[in-house]
């Protein structure tokens, strides 16, 4: 009768665990560790849309990112254990390690992981400044976009924002000047690399450049050259940032002053609001 009592309380146990669409948690777990893709695929969205909050979802979740090679696995699992917050720190070694896996798409999907678990565990910091140099243009983008959603607690990523201005994709420099100010970065840092930035051939981050110069005009004085030079930029959008940037930083060379009254004749009408509403102000 042993055996009978042995399979009851077995049914017992099975009937008692966390259900996942219909299936228990212990089926899933066989699942996550079957021969086929598709399988260890389904299971992990089964856990991690079912039970990702659970200590026993939290542990497979644990297991298969470390067991699993196949990327779109990877992928799911770093989703679901980067909305645990402090509970997912078991995690961040191997996210991290991640960072460096052959699969384009497995160092994405770990980056974007470890910016949503973020400031909780601060060897993410680090370790997404490092991923600014990766080779995959998307790869860099995604850390950029981390970076600035953890904010201020990343500001010690200020220094490799600031060399991301200078990236060959344009997406990656726009989004890293951003970056520099949702992270707070430092002036001294973030001044040059916005300054370096008016050099662009793009004109889209000529004006976020512009802008971070206006926004942080007391410590910008040594842009005003880089300012005024794109005063004669080609884009009329470039011509106005630059403008009204020069109002903020004021008192102004005379050769900059020139150039803001040669843009009183701009073919542009914001172009040549914004010169004289800064030729006015710096004459106060």
């Amino acid at each position: 009768m042993l055996w009978l009592a042995t399979a009851m309380a077995l049914s017992v146990l099975t009937a008692c665990e966390e259900r996942i669409d219909g299936r228990s948690i212990s089926y899933w777990d066989g699942a996550l560790h079957s021969q086929n893709p598709r399988a260890r695929y389904d299971a992990a969205v089964a856990i991690a849309h079912g039970a990702p909050h659970s200590d026993r979802g939290i542990a497979l979740l644990l297991g298969a990112l470390e067991d699993d090679r196949l990327a779109s696995v990877h992928n799911v699992l770093a989703n679901a254990l980067s909305t645990l917050g402090p509970k997912a720190a078991p995690a961040v070694p191997r996210l991290i390690a991640q960072l460096h896996d052959q699969h384009e798409k497995v160092r994405e999907g770990a980056v974007i992981a470890l910016g949503r678990i973020g400031a909780a565990v601060p060897s993410t910091i680090p370790a997404l400044a490092g991923a600014l140099t990766d080779p995959d243009h998307e790869v860099r983008i995604a850390a950029v976009s981390a970076l600035a959603s953890i904010g201020p607690a990343a500001r010690s990523s200020s220094a490799a924002l600031a060399r991301a201005v200078d990236d060959p994709i344009g997406t990656v420099r726009l989004d890293a000047l951003d970056a520099l100010d949702k992270v707070a970065a430092p002036p001294e840092v973030a001044v040059p690399a916005f300054t370096r930035a008016l050099a662009s051939s793009e004109s889209d981050v000529q004006v976020r450049a512009a802008e971070g110069l206006q926004a942080r005009a007391s410590a910008a004085a040594s842009a005003e050259a880089s300012l005024a030079a794109a005063l004669r930029d080609e884009s009329p959008d470039v011509r106005h940032a630059a403008a009204r940037a020069l109002a903020e930083i004021g008192p102004i060379s005379s050769k900059s002053v020139a150039g803001l009254h040669r843009l009183l004749a701009d073919p542009d009408t914001a172009v040549q609001a914004a010169a004289k509403a800064t030729l006015t102000r710096l004459r106060q």
